[in-house]
């Protein structure tokens, strides 16, 4: 089969790129490779090493550009995964508009792309894996047990507990502020089902990629395309040219190592992550990319 991956070059899209060419597949790699002009680099880094396959085509064009899409027609694979993104949340409120550019109005261009029945005239559209965020939930979740007790979504904010002199954890249901969460709650977590949105704090890079999101659904839906939506969290691994705005725990470890000073950004220094492997989520994403059934 023959896939499709956009921002081939970043973390996660090395990484997919890598388990589909083991795998046997052809793959086209697209990336501007511009992250660098983003995020104050001096130069464009090298291909990764992953993409330096007899089985892998190499496009530096934007994902969305003319001549990356009637490419893409001409290619006709089998799936698109879609990587590409501006992905700093500092940087999203710096240049809002390259990041709606990038993550709302690229994604809807590509979506358009797949709609357009003109260009698929012989043979099927492909199945899209759009790489979406857990940052569209904003700092808003859902009551998971009124949901499903009452068939009401009902957005609730967690307060955090401090623990003396250590870190800030999520309040447990007896320590809960406001009287409204229960074992249950903590259990099941945030799902799909919860709106996204809809009263809630995010920054610009949540918003735009809540909108990206928020199309693949409808196109889906509207249009009859094959689309599958993933929300990732925090991700990170081997091989990740980190910076403070994005990908950060590699930049903290690399001062741990060398003795350098990290500055934690927020809650004091108290936060806890929980950070996912990015090969976890590549296995993921290629779970999706042949099992899934569309949104």
């Amino acid at each position: 089969m023959k896939v499709w991956v956009t921002g081939a070059a970043g973390l996660l899209g090395r990484w997919v790129a890598k388990r589909l060419l083991a795998r046997g597949d052809d793959v086209v790699a697209v990336d501007n490779r511009n992250r660098y002009a983003l995020f104050g680099e001096d130069r464009k880094q090298p291909w990764p090493d992953e993409l330096r396959h007899p089985k892998c085509i190499r496009v530096e064009e934007s994902f969305d550009s003319p001549d990356a899409l009637d490419l893409m027609r001409e290619e006709r694979p089998y799936a698109i995964v879609h990587c590409a993104a501006q992905t700093s949340h500092p940087r999203s409120i710096d240049v809002p508009l390259i990041d709606f550019e990038v993550n709302a109005l690229g994604t809807l261009r590509l979506l358009e792309s797949l709609r357009d029945e003109d260009r698929w005239r012989g043979g099927p559209r492909p199945r899209l894996v759009f790489i979406s965020s857990a940052k569209v939930y904003g700092e808003k979740v859902c009551d998971a047990s009124r949901m499903r007790t009452t068939g009401a979504y009902a957005p609730t904010k967690i307060p955090n507990s401090v623990k003396p002199d250590t870190r800030i954890v999520p309040a447990t249901p007896e320590e809960d502020l406001w009287g409204d969460l229960d074992a249950e709650t903590w259990t099941y977590g945030v799902n799909e089902t919860c709106p996204i949105g809809d009263g809630t704090i995010m920054t610009p890079f949540g918003v735009s990629k809540a909108a990206a999101d928020l199309y693949c659904q409808q196109y889906a839906r509207l249009y009859g395309l094959d689309i599958v939506v993933l929300r990732p969290g925090c991700f990170t691994g081997p091989r990740s040219n980190a910076v403070v705005e994005q990908n950060w725990l590699p930049v903290l470890v690399r001062a741990a190592v060398r003795g350098k000073t990290f500055t934690c950004y927020g809650f004091g220094g108290k936060q806890v992550r929980s950070i996912l492997h990015v090969e976890d989520l590549a296995r993921a994403v290629e779970f999706s990319e042949v099992n899934l059934a569309s949104v």
